[in-house]
């Protein structure tokens, strides 16, 4: 009985330092009602997140309250599947900004608002990445 117990406790233990492994930066890629976001909450690494933008001419304006982060997007392709979540296809990259930091303002262009944002930060970024239709 005892060896059930240890057993289970070690499981339980293993189970809450992987999920803490899978939310480690902190980071969150949000698009609620056309309002597109990334916070970033201490990133060190690498992390990747998908939106489906209703415009092609994006603005990303840049909100670090430490660090700086590097930006890659990455033009996809999304086949909806009812089964299940949506496949996605990465194609090619279309814009990269390295050592991006607070207060820059960065555009681009996709042919159909179908993106893959890809940061990368070694020294913690902090803060708040915000896409919007760029208006020339």
């Amino acid at each position: 009985m005892n060896k059930s117990l240890v057993a289970c406790v070690l499981a339980s233990t293993l189970c809450v330092f992987a999920l803490a492994g899978c939310g480690g930066s902190g980071t969150t890629f949000s698009d609620v009602f056309g309002n597109t976001t990334v916070e970033l909450n201490g990133l060190s690494g690498e992390v990747e997140g998908d939106f489906e933008l209703t415009y092609t001419d994006v603005a990303i304006d840049v909100e670090l309250e430490q660090g700086t982060v590097d930006i890659e997007i990455v033009d996809i392709i999304r086949t909806w599947n009812d089964e299940g979540p949506d496949d996605i296809t990465p194609l090619d990259v279309i814009y990269e900004a390295q050592g991006v930091k607070d207060g820059d303002h960065l555009t681009f262009s996709d042919d159909d608002g179908n993106i893959m944002v890809r940061l990368t930060s070694s020294d913690g970024a902090t803060g708040v990445l915000t896409f919007t239709e760029n208006e020339g």
